[in-house]
């Protein structure tokens, strides 16, 4: 059985692959899932990757104001790694 974080991790990957597929709902399920996971296990890496995901749902439904603040938030997150920080870079640009 994987960890809460694992799971977490399995979720996100999961919103993406939904978000690929053009399925909203199960893009945001998946997210909200993985959300619940990380505030359980106190993951700050994977809080940082999820306010990104977040990010790039709501850039995807054309709400740029709200995906420019979480990118920004997932920028200064000090648990954000170089990679999830370009993800947001990319994501403002």
């Amino acid at each position: 059985m994987q960890d809460r974080g694992g799971q977490a991790n399995c979720l996100l990957i999961l919103s993406a692959a939904a978000q690929e597929r053009g399925d909203r709902a199960a893009a945001w399920q998946a997210l909200e899932q993985a959300e619940a996971l990380i505030r359980a296990s106190e993951n700050g890496f994977r809080a940082a990757r999820a306010l990104c995901r977040r990010g790039e749902l709501l850039l995807w439904e054309g709400q740029t104001a709200q995906a420019e603040a979480l990118f920004a938030a997932t920028r200064h997150h000090p648990a954000c790694e170089a990679h999830i920080r370009a993800r947001a870079a990319a994501g403002m640009a």
